[in-house]
């Protein structure tokens, strides 16, 4: 794991790279150039049940506070025409892929949102998406 996360002023312009599942810190350049290949960044992609879960590399550090753990990876729960469901960002390679797979066990709690939200609409407007 890099070890430049202290200076909160220069997250935003540092970039990263994967070395096999490891973070490294990268020029521009050389960030461009793994950013153009998405199966580089592509940690688990899954469908399940109209359900995508997609787990990536992001390239930069999403942290948003100083002193917040680095957030390099993120795992987003989405449906339909990508309303999404739920998100979870992590520092490693090893904790990405296990909060996918957390996301994964997850799935019936997403279905039930899913339900509850078409319920709810139904109930509102009577499904009438001309809103």
């Amino acid at each position: 794991m890099p070890d430049d996360l202290g200076n909160f002023d220069l997250l935003w312009e540092q970039y990263y790279k994967l070395d096999g599942t490891e973070v490294v810190s990268c020029s521009r350049e050389e960030w461009e150039e793994f950013w153009a290949d998405f199966d580089k960044r592509r940690v688990a992609l899954s469908y399940l049940g109209g359900i995508e879960i997609s787990t990536v590399f992001l390239g930069i550090n999403h942290a948003m506070r100083p002193g917040e753990r680095a957030q390099f990876f993120e795992t987003r729960v989405s449906w339909g025409s990508g309303d999404e469901l739920d998100m979870m960002r992590y520092a490693t390679w090893d904790e990405a892929v296990a909060g996918h797979e957390r996301a994964i066990r997850r799935l019936p709690d997403y279905q039930r949102s899913i339900e509850e939200y078409e319920r709810s609409r139904l109930e509102t407007d009577g499904g009438n998406d001309d809103d």
